[in-house]
């Protein structure tokens, strides 16, 4: 019986940085995993809305589980909110990291020359709360209360959009369905019609 090849802890490392099919291919996927969601409109936007925003937090390893949570919250589809993870990635998370830090530092007040630390890392960030998780945190909170408002409202429009098409769609299905099952009728029709016509020609002719 053949068996799948088990990966190694570098083949996971890799397609964690970069995945197989390529991280254009991965967000097409899951963009149209999004879009063909049988959901309302705002509850597709507002959990991939609360996606978006959780990834701006350091949560790591959590993020999935704090969306779903959020996304419940608003009456959101848990679905998107997974998907709207995707946001943070191994290649945006050390911008949202440094963002949400000098933000952070700039709210409590104590932005210095030596804010930004040059070993900026997970590690580092819970060994050091103080000086990095808790800045980090309270600098998250406006970078997810905005990514919230513009993922939630983006992503309604383009939402509401592909459903009206894909309505329009299935309207346009149903309408030739229909026309081919009238047209096959007409001709059963026709066909019973003429059988009916010889029937009569051959009781006449006997």
């Amino acid at each position: 019986m053949f068996r799948r090849k088990k990966k190694s802890l570098s083949d996971n490392f890799r397609d964690t940085l970069w995945p197989r099919m390529g991280w254009l291919r991965v967000f097409r996927y899951y963009g149209l995993r999004l879009y063909r969601l049988n959901d309302t409109p705002y509850a597709v936007s507002a959990g991939f809305a609360s996606g978006v925003a959780i990834s701006f937090t350091p949560f790591l390893g959590f993020h999935l589980i704090i969306g779903a949570l959020l996304a419940r919250i608003f009456n959101g589809s848990i679905i998107a909110s997974l998907i709207g993870t995707l946001a943070g990635n191994p290649w945006t998370f050390p911008f949202i990291w440094i963002f949400t830090y000098k933000i952070g530092l700039y709210i409590l007040g104590s932005v210095t020359p030596d804010s930004i630390p040059h070993d900026l890392s997970f590690s580092t960030m819970w060994e050091h709360p103080t000086h990095l998780f808790i800045p980090m945190m309270i600098g998250s909170i406006p970078c997810a209360i905005i990514g919230w408002i513009l993922s939630f409202y983006s992503c309604r429009e383009i939402v509401v959009r592909f459903q009206r098409q894909r309505m329009r769609r299935r309207a346009l299905a149903r309408l030739k369905e229909v026309k081919r099952q009238r047209d096959l009728d007409h001709n059963m029709r026709k066909v019973q019609y003429r059988l009916n016509k010889r029937r009569q020609k051959k009781d006449t002719d006997k």
